[in-house]
């Protein structure tokens, strides 16, 4: 029930992420059909300026805490800190690790989305910046943020947390593979190197297309593409991105099988996905790399 109420909650939110997008974008067509006379001025509303190395800094430090947040336990703490009093600040750091592991046991997927909702918005965020690094200030659309952040929510996140059940199911560690005992290839594969190998190659097969593909339709409907657009925009890039995908993930992917607990693979997986999302990001809006065209793209 928690994994579907989540579901709801964050396709709801997705939904109107997408029409504020399209009031906006609406909005300022009205503006630009009223105003022709002005169409060389820019609309810069609701866009924020900042300093590429500062938008770096915050980015990265919010996804090491992030991250943090997921792998933190109380016998952690208690070793970094050593002995704590009631009522010190280690004592609370203390307490504040039991919530976050009583969290993450109580709620995985709800902690593996709010994990993802700060790792892939900020990934956005370094996309923007990377174009506009040698500028003074560099220009960042929120809204663009937003519906990237839940693109990837949408296509990688929540995905991949239930891909990784499904991978743990049909390809055990500890042996019995449905799936290669069909095959009669069970014992031939049964070792921790070969069955990671194997669950690598049905990801890369089965799961990157859908993944790409996805993130790439979800990217276009949340900006508010015509259907034509929308098409035009997949067959332009879905080669590309899953080659792309293919090549950053496989080795991604094989190190996280390999050497990540089942109920870390989602967060491993996130935390690789940020470089790539980066990069997926950058293609879906490779036509407003630049500052200047993002603020084109807000008039019309």
């Amino acid at each position: 029930r928690r994994d579907r109420s989540s579901h709801m909650l964050f396709f709801a939110v997705a939904l109107l992420v997408t029409q504020a997008d399209a009031l906006t974008l609406g909005g300022s067509s009205s503006s630009a059909t009223s105003a022709t006379n002005d169409a060389d001025k820019e609309d810069s509303y609701g866009l924020v300026q900042a300093k590429p190395a500062l938008a770096f800094s915050a980015s990265t430090v919010l996804v090491v805490l992030a991250t943090a947040m997921q792998m933190v336990t109380p016998g952690s703490v208690a070793k970094l800190l050593g002995g704590a009093a009631p009522g010190s600040m280690a004592y609370g750091a203390m307490q504040c690790a039991e919530i976050l592991q009583s969290t993450r046991k109580r709620h995985p997927l709800g902690m593996t989305l709010a994990h993802g909702v700060v790792t892939k918005a900020c990934a956005d965020v370094f996309a923007q910046c990377i174009p506009q690094s040698d500028a003074a200030l560099a220009v960042i659309d929120p809204l663009r943020v937003l519906r990237s952040m839940f693109a990837s929510l949408l296509s990688t996140s929540l995905p991949f947390y239930h891909w990784t059940k499904l991978m743990a199911k049909l390809f055990p560690a500890g042996g019995g593979s449905p799936v290669l005992s069909a095959l009669g290839v069970d014992r031939m594969l049964s070792g921790k190197f070969s069955l990671s190998m194997v669950k690598t190659v049905v990801t890369q097969t089965l799961f990157r297309p859908l993944n790409v593909g996805s993130f790439l339709f979800f990217q276009s409907l949340f900006r508010g593409d015509s259907a034509r657009a929308l098409i035009s925009v997949i067959k332009k890039k879905i080669k590309s991105s899953i080659v792309g995908g293919v090549i950053f993930y496989t080795l991604s992917n094989f190190l996280m099988y390999m050497f990540a607990p089942p109920f870390l693979q989602p967060i491993f997986g996130s935390v690789a996905g940020l470089m790539f999302n980066v990069w997926l990001a950058y293609i879906a809006y490779k036509k407003e790399d630049t500052a200047q065209s993002m603020l084109r793209d807000r008039r019309m």
